[in-house]
């Protein structure tokens, strides 16, 4: 049984943990982090620790024997072998998993899982090595979410926006600052951006945070920050450019029909100091600003995932597209 998106994937392992666990599972993924964060995930949800070992470390005939090896302690076994993409060729893992011993469980893990097929009846796998770039971003910031979500907090809007731009940077780092916040804030429910701003001490610059803000609102476009862009940077920065506008739209509809207060009702978790400061700056643009700007920002992303200009005229055309607005008002 394959798997191509986490949600599938977490949802049958919902349903079937931990009293229906498969004999042998997969986790085809490209970070070594990101591996081990799978299946720390998937041991929490079989209620058992596993003995971890590796191709680099651990040759397959080592690995083989510790198969038929039975526990002293524990009738039911799971062993995780990590690196199977580094095994060479004519190495057959595949069939040390044809009749695995009762109550042995095992995790395969790499950049890759080559020998699927032979194994397919019987291996659960989630496979991400096609995974595209937005993918992965949205399955990082989830994470992201559900991780504080365990520690029993939440995260507000603007603490979420911020610790986003991290995801596919150090995915690693944000979840040992994650762990320091939930510390850090102790009995209060919420993690806030006072709290983050405070504690965080993450070692990269928030660029795509004040370049979005700059781009929409009107500041100062440091313009070879945003040609420098790469795959996974750009798609995090769109959701930012999205963040920015939608705030913007809400804002602005609200002022239009006089009713200041449900952009309160609306964003519950922005600090009034930055709502103030967003207030004031709508005041500057039309409603159609933000809504044609969406509309923009949709094209622009459609364009740069069929590859149809370069990234530096997409932008260039979209930065321009929103300055003329503002020029007519």
């Amino acid at each position: 049984m394959k798997f191509l998106k986490t949600e599938a994937f977490e949802k049958h392992l919902e349903e079937a943990l931990p009293e229906h666990p498969s004999a042998l599972y997969g986790v085809a993924l490209a970070d070594p982090f990101e591996r081990q964060f799978v299946i720390e995930r998937l041991l929490r949800q079989m209620g058992a620790e596993a003995q971890w070992m590796r191709v680099s470390e651990t040759p397959l005939a080592v690995f083989t024997e510790e198969l038929d090896s039975p526990s002293l302690f524990s009738s039911k076994r799971i062993l995780v072998y990590d690196e199977v993409d580094k095994l060479k060729k004519g190495e057959a893992i595949e069939e040390a998993f044809q009749a695995l011993p009762d109550e042995m469980h095992v995790i395969c893990a790499g950049t890759t899982i080559r020998f699927y097929e032979p194994l397919k009846k019987d291996m659960v796998l989630l496979d991400l090595s096609k995974e595209k770039p937005w993918e992965r971003t949205s399955r990082l910031k989830r994470w992201l979410l559900q991780e504080v979500q365990r520690g029993g907090k939440t995260l507000a809007a603007d603490a979420a926006a911020y610790l986003s731009e991290f995801c596919n940077l150090n995915f690693e780092a944000l979840m040992q600052e994650v762990q320091k916040l939930i510390t850090y804030v102790g009995d209060a429910p919420e993690i806030d951006l006072k709290a983050v701003q405070a504690i965080a001490t993450l070692q990269i610059t928030q660029k795509g945070w004040q370049l979005s803000e700059a781009i929409v609102w009107g500041g100062d476009i440091h313009f070879p920050t945003l040609h420098r862009l790469d795959a996974q940077e750009l798609h995090l920065f769109l959701g930012q450019l999205r963040y920015q506008m939608q705030l913007g739209l809400v804002i602005s509809s609200c002022l239009a029909r006089k009713e200041p207060q449900v952009i309160q009702q609306e964003y519950p978790k922005l600090p009034a100091k930055t709502l103030d400061k967003y207030m004031r700056l709508a005041q500057s643009f039309s409603l159609s600003y933000f809504r044609e700007g969406l509309k923009d920002l949709f094209e622009l992303e459609v364009q740069s995932r069929m590859k149809t200009a370069s990234l530096t005229l997409l932008f260039d055309r979209f930065i321009a597209g929103l300055k003329r607005r503002t020029a007519h008002g």
